[in-house]
């Protein structure tokens, strides 16, 4: 009897498999999802289809064979609760069986077992090395046999045909190799920081998946050991690009080395606190200035990294809010000084400045350094080289790889975020040499995994996402611009199924409303949209963006003069749209609401080779 270590049977033999009556392999099942993943409740739609593929496997297999080994649910670790519903294997063979209980397919069917083929392909040390079959299995459709896209599209009455035409005669995977292969994917933010809070071991996934996180925290953690034994002062500047594993670099320091964790965005660090407890040292920017601004009190950390710190607040939005006469940087400066020792770990998202008297200015940062009458050490990279390396109170140390460029959140297409800034900065027209180049690129992302999708139809992009994340929470929630105004045109009063209400949308219990990908308890028929400001920092597999008329493709480049009340300037506006199109881990869907304002700039993501839903 095949078993993982808690003694769950994973996997069987063809004679297994017929030795079991249905009940108990679901039993099985059940029990197995339920401790992996704390699922209480299956559909009954889900039983039936586990009985009707229960019942079709044992039919294929008449004789027994020791070349099989069946999997039902095999459990992609670290992916959100990934699992195709079948796996096969057979000599170098592994069958990825999605069944579907109907007779017709959609694109989100497809994308769902081709990504399953990237995770297992990219991702684990024993399936890598071995030959794939995708097969989407139609329970409702017969005599269908055929291909699209690579995959298999079979009824159950040609499954046996295609097993038997690429059946070998020897054993080459043995099952337990897949359950107990090295897995080394890039978990999302919230998986990540789950597994460094729990203590468990995460080193096979820095060193396998971004090993530049890796190194620096490394880095970070001589920076901290020195600085401690020496009683210096020190601020450690990290950028980089959307996705790059700037929070999981702060999180994974703010536990190894008991600090704190100070993320701009409410939200997602109440989310954060929600996922790995109350006790994990985890505040807002907000919290921390109204706790530490008009009082003498000292800060309980020595080490505390300050998240999406191109958003800090200058002087003069301190003044309007706080009272204060002193920009958000000077004041943490001032407050951690009184320290023994300090480490400041201030993580800046490279073109992620998104509202007004919002900015990581260095030059602030040296002056409150330069007044302390401490010297400092400054760590960091390029620009920063050149804002402090003449500083009278500090001592730079260059660190090149400060600068993350590397997509952490898309690992399989670690370009994604340079080809958003190339995109959101295009302006020659789609006849040029420099959009054929866009192009390519998105022609070599859609290659990895990664895909666009777009629609005038906001239904048909929550059908895809139903269909692609069944049973999986915090995969889909509808972004959009907060400057966007979308619900001031008429035309769209019809489109009462989203909610563009950013006041209360800021103020969700976001915990609960990403575990129902966007839903309100009490609301449940419409969709509540979160803006730029809400969605910052989070990871979502597929985001559905309802395009805003504040950053429009027309007369061959990008313009926000259909939205004369548009907050910002132009670089608020791209910062904004940078950010909602890279909060996806597989894509993006992009929602254009269907009047004419919009119709360019569809066609624009149409001519770049975005798939239509």
């Amino acid at each position: 009897m095949a078993s993982n270590s808690k003694d769950f049977q994973t996997y069987y033999t063809v004679n297994e498999l017929k030795q079991y009556d249905n009940e108990e392999v679901v039993t099985h099942i059940k029990d197995f999802l339920k401790y992996k993943l704390g699922h209480e409740k299956f559909s009954k739609g889900q039983m039936i289809s586990w009985n009707k593929s229960i019942d079709l496997v044992r039919s294929i297999f008449e004789k027994d064979n020791p070349n099989w080994h069946i999997f039902f649910e095999f459990l992609i670790p670290l992916s959100s609760g990934k699992r195709p519903d079948i796996l096969l294997t057979n000599g170098v063979n592994i069958f990825i069986i999605e069944v579907k209980n109907k007779s017709k397919y959609t694109k989100a069917d497809l994308d769902q077992i081709a990504g399953y083929k990237l995770d297992l392909e990219f991702y684990h040390s024993t399936a890598k090395n071995f030959e794939f079959h995708p097969v989407l299995l139609l329970l409702g459709a017969d005599d269908m046999y055929g291909t699209c896209d690579g995959i298999t599209i079979v009824s159950p009455d040609k499954l046996k045909m295609h097993l038997v035409q690429n059946y070998q005669e020897y054993l080459m995977i043995h099952p337990k190799s897949l359950n107990e292969g090295v897995f080394k994917p890039v978990p999302s933010i919230v998986e990540y920081a789950k597994d460094v809070f729990n203590n468990k071991e995460i080193q096979t996934i820095e060193k396998g998946c971004f090993e530049d996180s890796h190194v620096i925290n490394s880095e970070l953690a001589e920076i901290i050991k020195k600085s401690e034994e020496h009683k210096e002062h020190s601020v450690v500047f990290i950028t980089g690009a959307p996705g790059t594993g700037k929070s999981a670099i702060g999180l994974k320091t703010c536990f190894d080395h008991n600090g704190l964790f100070v993320s701009k965005n409410r939200q997602f660090a109440e989310n954060l606190k929600a996922e790995v407890g109350s006790e994990s040292n985890i505040k807002t920017n907000h919290n921390f200035i109204t706790e530490y601004s008009k009082s003498d009190k000292v800060p309980n950390w020595n080490v505390a990294v300050f998240d999406e710190a191109q958003r800090l607040w200058r002087k003069n939005k301190m003044r309007y809010y706080f009272g204060l006469e002193k920009a958000e940087s000077e004041l943490l400066v001032n407050k951690f000084i009184s320290k023994e020792w300090c480490v400041l770990v201030v993580l800046i998202g490279n073109g992620q400045e998104i509202g007004s008297d919002e900015s990581c200015d260095f030059y602030i940062w040296k002056d409150a350094m330069e007044s302390s009458n401490k010297n400092w050490n400054v760590y960091g990279s390029g620009k920063i080289k050149w804002e402090f390396h003449r500083g009278k109170m500090i001592n730079y140390h260059d660190r090149p790889d400060f600068n993350l460029t590397n997509s952490f959140r898309n690992f399989k297409t670690p370009n994604f975020p340079k080809f958003v800034d190339e995109l959101l900065d295009h302006h020659s027209g789609i006849n040029s040499i420099s959009f054929n180049s866009l192009k390519s690129q998105y022609s070599k992302l859609k290659q990895g995994g990664l895909k666009i999708l777009v629609t005038r139809n906001y239904d048909k992009a929550l059908e895809y996402c139903r269909d692609r994340y069944q049973d999986r929470p915090n995969s889909y929630c509808t972004l959009t611009s907060s400057a966007s105004y979308i619900n001031d045109i008429d035309e769209l009063n019809f489109q009462n199924s989203i909610v563009y209400d950013y006041n209360k949308s800021s103020k969700l219990e976001i915990h609960e409303y990403l575990i129902s990908n966007g839903k309100v308890a009490g609301n449940e028929n419409v969709s509540f949209a979160l803006s730029e400001f809400s969605s910052i920092g989070f990871e979502l597999q597929m985001p559905i963006i309802v395009w805003g008329l504040d950053y429009l493709w027309y007369h061959g480049s990008w313009n926000f003069d259909f939205e004369t009340n548009a907050f910002g300037n132009t670089l608020l506006r791209l910062n904004t749209y940078r950010i909602l199109l890279t909060r996806g881990r597989d894509g993006v869907i992009l929602f254009f609401p269907p009047v004419w304002n919009f119709n360019n700039t569809y066609e624009f993501f149409k001519e770049l080779g975005a798939d239509v839903i």
